[in-house]
Parts: structure tokens; C-alpha cells; sequence
């Protein structure tokens, strides 16, 4: 399957409020599209240090007091979408929200990327883009 024109957008982050981290809202130049959206949050590896995540990041090599970044939300082409049908899907925004969110990860020297999710068609993606799938729900990509 050959990939569609990436369509015109923009990627607007502001800090959270309530913790460490961005907001991300993905904006298109079609206004009959609607938004997507991402968060990032950025915590210590000690955060998650009773977690099974944690004690992965920790065999990995990683300090009690190396950054996380962990994607708790990730929907750059909108949500409620008919994923089976691929709707707004392979057309290389969820690789420029993702290259992005990268990037502010490795600006707030962060060692790993890491989000929980619960759908096949997010795991397959992560793998896509050299993220390690652990067990139905955790992927991570060292930094």
C-alpha cells in the first residue's frame, strides 16, 4: 500500500498544567478535519519503579533517575475513527507527530518513549517505528 500525500498541518504544544509534560493538538488545513491530538508526560524511571515497565527500563540499562516520556495519548489523525476502514490512516501524520514528540523527548533528556495501549493497530505502529512490544500492552523505543 503506497502512502498518500502527508496533508498540510500544523503541531501546536503547550505545557500541561497539572504535571511535567505536553499537550499536543494537530491541526489541518481542512477545516472539515477534525483535530488530533497527543500528551506527553515526563517522569523519572524511579516513578514507575513498582511497575513491570519500570523493572524492564531498569534491566535495560536505564538510572532510577533517567526521564521517561510516556505517551498517554496518542490520536494525531483524530479520534473516534473507523480504524478498520483506515480512515485518515497511513498517510504519515501519526510519523510527524511521533518524529516530534521524539524530538521534545531527547530536548528534555529523556532515555526512553514509552505508552500503554490496548489496540493491535497501535502496537503494529509502534513496531513499525522500532518500538519493542512487551506482553498486550506496553511499547517502548530507547532514546
Amino acid at each position: 500500500m503506497s502512502l498518500l500525500a502527508i496533508p498540510e498541518l500544523e503541531i501546536i504544544r503547550t505545557p500541561l498544567s497539572w504535571e511535567n509534560g505536553y499537550d499536543y493538538v494537530i491541526r489541518f488545513a481542512d477545516p472539515a478535519r477534525p483535530a488530533g491530538d497527543a500528551q506527553v508526560v515526563f517522569k523519572p524511571v524511579e516513578a514507575y519503579q513498582f511497575t513491570k515497565h519500570g523493572k524492564r527500563f531498569l534491566e535495560e540499562g536505564l538510572k532510577p533517575e533517567d526521564i521517561v516520556a510516556n505517551f498517554v495519548e496518542f490520536y494525531p489523525n483524530g479520534r473516534g475513527l473507523d480504524e478498520d476502514k483506515g480512515e485518515h490512516m497511513r498517510a504519515g501524520v501519526g510519523t510527524k507527530v511521533l518524529e516530534r514528540i521524539v524530538q521534545d523527548a531527547r530536548e528534555r533528556n529523556a532515555k526512553v518513549l514509552f505508552g500503554l495501549t490496548a489496540k493491535t493497530s497501535m502496537r503494529t505502529y509502534a513496531q513499525k517505528h522500532g518500538f519493542t512490544c512487551v506482553g498486550n500492552y506496553h511499547v517502548y523505543t530507547l532514546l
